[in-house]
C-alpha cells in the first residue's frame, strides 16, 4: 500500500512537471486564457513538482539496488548458515563418537581392574596354598610370607 501511494505521489509530480512544461511551451494567446496562471507560477510549480518526482524515482532506485543488495547477502548468509550448520552436525557426530570410545574405554579399565583383583586374589590363594605344602623349602615360604605381607 506505502508502495503504491509512493509511485502514486513520483508519477503524479512528474506528470505535475509536464503539464506545466506544457504551459510554458503554449503561445501566449493560449496562455492568456487562463488568467490565473503564470509563467511564473507554472515554471516554480513545473520545477519543484518535477523535482520531487526525479528525486522520488532517485529514491525508488536507490531502493531497489540496496534490496538487490541486500539479498545477495542473505542468500550469502543462509548459504553460510547451512554450511555451518553441516560443519555443527559433523562435529556433533565426532563429539558423540569421542564420548562412546571413552565410555568404552572406561568400561575396559574397570573390567580390568577387576581381572586383576581375581587374578590378585588367585595368587594370594596359590601362594597361601604353597605355604601348607610340607616340601617346600623354609626359605622358600619366607619369602611367600614376605610377599603375602606386603598385600
Amino acid at each position: 500500500m506505502k508502495e503504491k501511494i509512493f509511485n502514486l505521489i513520483v508519477y503524479g509530480s512528474l506528470t505535475a512537471g509536464l503539464v506545466n512544461g506544457v504551459y510554458l511551451a503554449l503561445p501566449v494567446e493560449y496562455q492568456a486564457m487562463i488568467p490565473e496562471y503564470s509563467w511564473l507560477t507554472a515554471l516554480i510549480a513545473g520545477g519543484s513538482t518535477t523535482l520531487i518526482g526525479a528525486t522520488g524515482l532517485m529514491w525508488k532506485a536507490r531502493g531497489q539496488q540496496i534490496s538487490e543488495r541486500v539479498s545477495e547477502r542473505m542468500v550469502l548468509l543462509g548459504e553460510r548458515y547451512v554450511e555451518v550448520t553441516k560443519q555443527y552436525e559433523k562435529l556433533v557426530e565426532k563429539v558423540n563418537e569421542f564420548k562412546s570410545e571413552v565410555t568404552s574405554l572406561k568400561t575396559e579399565i574397570v573390567e580390568m581392574k577387576n581381572t586383576n583383583l581375581h587374578l590378585i586374589k588367585l595368587i594370594e590363594t596359590d601362594l597361601k596354598a604353597k605355604l601348607s605344602n610340607r616340601l617346600i623349602d623354609e626359605e622358600v615360604k619366607a619369602m611367600i610370607e614376605g610377599v603375602l605381607d606386603e598385600v
